[in-house]
């Protein structure tokens, strides 16, 4: 595995932009972008809402450095948004109701994802995640690695659960955004195009790696780190598996569509649904399986302590979206929410998402 080492990982994350006082979506995204390019040049992006924006990592095989990069790079866009009059979270939707509302909701079209309640299903707002590169691995290999990767992927969406509130009332689930904009995978074949079978993750369209996307932005930079370092540690241990032409384990569609559900509503907390069984398990048993698969991985590239770590420091806090709703629980209001996910996003209180008993 010596070779396997060299695997890197860079970031693509997302933040929605909120207006300082009113804590609401604000347009200034660009004027946004503008300002922070003077210090991050291309390393900032804007998004493809004017109140949404993102940021690049470099690639780097250091798990330490990558989450050094992250916070340098997040407390820069702290800086201009202030200059701004605007605010960064990163978070899966919009916790409060907009000034101007958006378009009304088209219909869901599938009854296997429970929708969230009507007042809170907004299809034209920004909504915001984050796309995970490892490599750097020619196409083929990305390509089998996200076939290998396919019954984990709940696993990951339930990991990073982080929209339970959404313009001003609480979705009724872990991960809205998983709920109504993160359409689980579905096998759909094109002519010549035998890759468009997977969602979630597959080959890069720019970079020579594999990419995942997390479909939610986590304003605690530890869950970040902890996904990077645990979907590199699955790829490196998966390689042999692909290098010897092992077939992948191939839930059916149905079913892999209900461990979407599953991790979406639940997250971390209460059951979740093994895709290759069948079998409703604790979606806590189903992340350590994970993590005991990618076991070899996390060995190879030096990540076994830290993963393990910011487990345990999971476990205690819970996901993201445990965690803004203790905030409002604590401090009796969704403005709070607000600014606790912007301060753990700019860097200077990640206490504040953290539940006291």
């Amino acid at each position: 595995m010596a070779r396997l080492k060299r695997l890197a990982m860079a970031v693509h994350e997302e933040y929605l932009v909120m207006d300082a006082r009113s804590r609401s979506l604000t347009d200034r995204g660009p004027q946004l972008v503008a300002v922070a390019r003077c210090e991050l040049g291309e390393q900032v992006t804007a998004g493809h809402r004017p109140a949404q924006v993102g940021v690049d990592t470099e690639p780097t095989a250091d798990s330490a450095g990558l989450r050094t990069e992250l916070d340098w790079l997040r407390g820069t866009m702290a800086r201009a948004a202030r200059e701004t009059g605007c605010r960064c979270i990163a978070a899966g939707a919009p916790v409060l109701p907009e000034d101007r509302p958006p378009a009304p909701p088209a219909p869901s079209g599938s009854a296997q994802i429970p929708r969230p309640a009507a007042p809170a299903d907004r299809r034209a707002g920004p909504v915001c995640g984050c796309r995970i590169h490892i490599g750097p691995l020619d196409r083929q290999q990305a390509l089998e690695l996200a076939r290998h990767l396919q019954p984990w992927l709940p696993v990951i969406v339930s990991l990073a659960a982080n929209s339970p509130f959404v313009y001003g009332r609480d979705a009724g689930c872990a991960s809205w955004r998983s709920v109504r904009f993160g359409r689980p995978p579905v096998p759909v074949r094109r002519r010549n195009r035998p890759d468009t079978e997977l969602h979630g993750s597959g080959p890069s369209a720019h970079r020579p790696t594999l990419e995942v996307l997390v479909p939610d932005a986590n304003a605690d930079l530890d869950t970040v780190v902890l996904l990077a370092a645990l979907l590199r540690g699955l790829t490196v241990a998966l390689l042999p598996a692909v290098g010897a032409g092992a077939p992948p384990a191939a839930p059916p569609a149905p079913r892999l569509r209900q461990a979407y559900a599953y991790a979406a509503v639940h997250g971390l907390e209460g059951p979740g649904l093994d895709p290759v069984s069948g079998d409703e398990v604790c979606a806590l048993l189903l992340l350590d399986r994970m993590v005991e698969l990618a076991a070899p991985g996390l060995a190879a590239t030096g990540d076994q302590e830290l993963v393990a770590g910011l487990l345990r420091q999971l476990r205690t806090r819970g996901c993201g979206a445990s965690r803004q709703r203790a905030v409002r629980e604590r401090w009796g209001g969704l403005g709070a929410v607000v600014d606790a996910l912007a301060l753990a996003t700019s860097g200077a209180d990640t206490s504040l998402l953290t539940p006291v008993a």
